[in-house]
């Protein structure tokens, strides 16, 4: 009887060491596809290259050449981010002319007159003015410039794509490659290089005043 038992508890022990060397197997393979070696996954800072997989099992890196490729993508996507703040600035600069070219010839949505010829606002007006709240925030002053509501749809579609690129970045960050982390710091300073010398105008303010701020 006792051996019966200890060759039973020695097959148990088989069994339960085979069931987790298969879970163990199904748990690397997972995601891979047929033929192909599993994604290599880590969430502490490594420096993996092949086998080495980014948002999706789609994004599997099987050679050097793919692994740089990747790399280049990511520089070029950080760049993209700042070049689409770039434009968002072109883009307000140019609103703020066109307003100010308008208010100038007396074009300005003809039913403010020019600041010039104004009368004097009395301390009634002036009360209004500070307290006046629009849809999307209190006015600058009675006469001041606020963009219509198709202006700031296209603002916020700007904002959108950094918002979308800048989630995604941090996606990728947060897989602790320390080649994309690289990749990342080097796409944040070439965008800056060849895109962010605008921002210096005015002593790190806008052309209505208010400071202006990354992120």
């Amino acid at each position: 009887m006792a051996g019966m038992a200890g060759m039973a508890s020695t097959s148990t022990a088989s069994a339960a060491a085979s069931a987790t060397a298969a879970m163990n197997g199904s748990l690397a393979t997972m995601g891979a596809a047929p033929g192909t070696a599993a994604c290599s996954m880590s969430m502490l800072w490594n420096w993996n290259t092949i086998n080495s997989c980014f948002i999706s099992k789609t994004w599997h890196i099987t050679s050097n050449g793919g692994f740089a490729a990747s790399c280049v993508a990511v520089v070029f996507l950080v760049m993209a981010i700042e070049l689409i703040r770039r434009l968002q600035r072109d883009y307000d600069r140019f609103l703020l002319a066109r307003w100010k070219l308008r208010r100038e010839t007396g074009r300005e949505f003809g039913s403010l007159p020019h600041p010039a010829e104004a009368p004097a606002p009395t301390p009634t007006d002036r009360l209004l003015g500070r307290t006046r709240v629009s849809f999307l925030g209190r006015r600058r002053h009675v006469d001041g410039f606020m963009p219509t509501l198709g202006e700031q749809s296209v603002r916020s579609l700007f904002y959108l794509l950094q918002f979308a690129g800048a989630y995604f970045t941090m996606l990728l960050a947060m897989y602790y490659n320390g080649y994309i982390i690289v990749c990342i710091f080097i796409g944040g300073y070439l965008g800056h290089l060849f895109f962010g010398s605008d921002s210096f105008l005015n002593l790190g303010t806008n052309d209505l005043g208010e400071k202006t701020h990354c992120c």
